[in-house]
């Protein structure tokens, strides 16, 4: 419990203060708190950048860092993030469909961001969650089919389908790392 607690807190400090995880510090902060926190990593993780994302009262900046925090730890502990993530791709996919829309107001997922957030930030919010989808459908298309990652690849082939704006190549993302 210990341990997820600190994970819990790793996650928030570097949503208050994004610019952490730019630092070598800051990232190794939160991957050791992601390992120690053994086999519930994935699940605390990815609730507690959730909460965080759905956030009204969370600025733009803080939602990007979850998302980079998300990014970061996908893979560690065997997959143990991407594995939590796939129960809740809907979540995800609904926001990455959002860059498909004309219309500012369609364009704003409901209920996460206060009446303050500029239409740029929600913009930037929905074109991480975009890469996000995009970098990690590619990568898992390689998962064995029988295994729930191969999910994640699917959810990305959805969202190319529906018309969703995934980037054209790793090296357009503005918001995560390619590699």
């Amino acid at each position: 419990l210990e341990s997820g607690k600190n994970l819990e807190d790793a996650i928030r400090i570097v949503a208050r203060e994004p610019g952490r995880l730019a630092t070598d510090d800051g990232k190794q902060a939160v991957a050791e708190a992601y390992l120690l926190s053994g086999h519930l990593a994935g699940q605390t993780t990815l609730e507690k950048c959730m909460r965080i994302m759905k956030d009204t009262a969370e600025e733009t900046p803080g939602k990007l860092a979850a998302i980079q925090v998300l990014n970061m730890l996908m893979q560690l502990n065997n997959d143990q993030l991407a594995q939590a993530l796939v129960p809740q791709l809907k979540f995800f996919t609904g926001i990455a469909k959002k860059s498909k829309e004309k219309d500012r107001k369609k364009r704003r997922p409901h209920g996460m961001f206060s009446v303050r957030a500029t239409d740029a930030e929600v913009t930037q919010f929905v074109a991480a969650i975009c890469e996000l989808m995009d970098k990690w459908g590619k990568h898992y298309a390689n998962a064995p089919p029988s295994s729930s990652l191969q999910s994640i690849a699917k959810a990305r082939q959805e969202l190319l389908a529906e018309g969703a704006k995934l980037p054209p190549t790793p090296a357009a993302y503005r918001y995560l790392e390619p590699g």
